[in-house]
């Protein structure tokens, strides 16, 4: 019995001193414990190739890199990284990492690559501005996990496809820019983001009827959908839509009359139709436009 005693106890005995080295050698490693949230952050900086950085200015990426705005306990809030010709990717910036970040602005760069998956790991983000780079394939569709996001840009890149349906998820969005890629398909679930002010699709290959109703799209004040595909007649109630700054609908493959009631939009300044298959006469309501300084109706059959 005394034997067994001590038997269990040299086995105990070995087994913590097992313990404490591979403590000793872990914590030797860098990794005793798993990295905090600052951490995390700093590696992913650092790691991205974006910066000049090493490991020794971990603990002060916010003060070190002008491009980098942090919250008062040290977190990163804002990525502006813009007018450069250093070629990056998305894909080499852990973007799970940035648990509290709210605008990543990469515009007029050398951003190549894709858009990856994990963009929509970024529960706060609620900026998110792209354009101008060299970005390539289709729009994730894991942006619907965006559901703070007010603005987006991805404008004048590469972007091919269809526009993701799980856009009409992002119910905060006010401004959505996706002109100059080569996006196709239909767009009828865009019309579900009903604080959406600001519409940019041109130059695309997009098409299909004009989906929108007032209804669903009550803030619309700028939209341009130029040079895409888009067929059918102008939505009858366009006139609905007593927001409307500017209307730009041209170089598409629009029929059918202009609605009279086109001439209810008080503020409108900006109207192109221009470079479509429009027909018929001018409906005399356009003269109630009153701020209107740009009409283009030129490349139709109207008289």
């Amino acid at each position: 019995m005394a034997f067994w005693n001590s038997t269990r106890l040299g086995s105990s005995t070995h087994s913590g001193l097992s313990q404490y080295k591979n403590e000793q050698i872990a914590s030797m490693l860098g990794c005793a414990s798993t990295p905090s949230q600052l951490q995390l952050e700093a590696n992913a900086v650092i790691n991205s190739g974006w910066w000049n950085l090493s490991h020794k200015d971990s603990n002060h990426i916010c003060s070190l890199i002008d491009d980098i705005s942090c919250n008062d306990a040290g977190s990163v809030t804002r990525i502006t990284y813009l007018y450069t010709k250093r070629r990056i990717q998305l894909a080499t910036l852990n973007l799970s990492a940035f648990k509290n970040l709210e605008t990543l602005e990469v515009c007029y760069s050398s951003l190549e690559g894709t858009i990856p998956p994990e963009i929509g790991s970024i529960s706060k983000l609620s900026r998110l501005h792209l354009s101008h780079n060299f970005l390539q394939g289709k729009i994730p569709f894991t942006i619907e996990n965006l559901f703070n996001l007010t603005y987006l840009d991805l404008s004048y890149n590469y972007l091919q496809g269809k526009i993701p349906t799980t856009i009409r998820s992002l119910f905060k969005l006010t401004h959505l820019d996706l002109s100059f890629n080569f996006l196709s398909g239909e767009i009828c679930h865009i019309e579900n983001i009903s604080k959406l002010t600001h519409l940019y699709l041109s130059n695309n290959s997009l098409q299909g009827k004009i989906p929108f109703t007032v209804e669903n799209l009550p803030n619309l004040t700028y939209v341009d959908l130029s040079h895409n595909y888009f067929h059918g007649e102008i939505p009858i109630k366009i006139g609905n839509f007593s927001k409307l700054i500017y209307l730009d609908l041209s170089y598409n493959s629009l029929q059918g009359k202009i609605p009279t009631m086109i001439g209810s939009l008080s503020k409108l300044t900006h109207l192109k139709l221009s470079h479509n298959s429009i027909f018929g006469e001018i409906p005399p309501t356009i003269g109630n436009l009153s701020k209107l300084t740009h009409l283009e109706l030129s490349h139709n059959s109207i008289f």
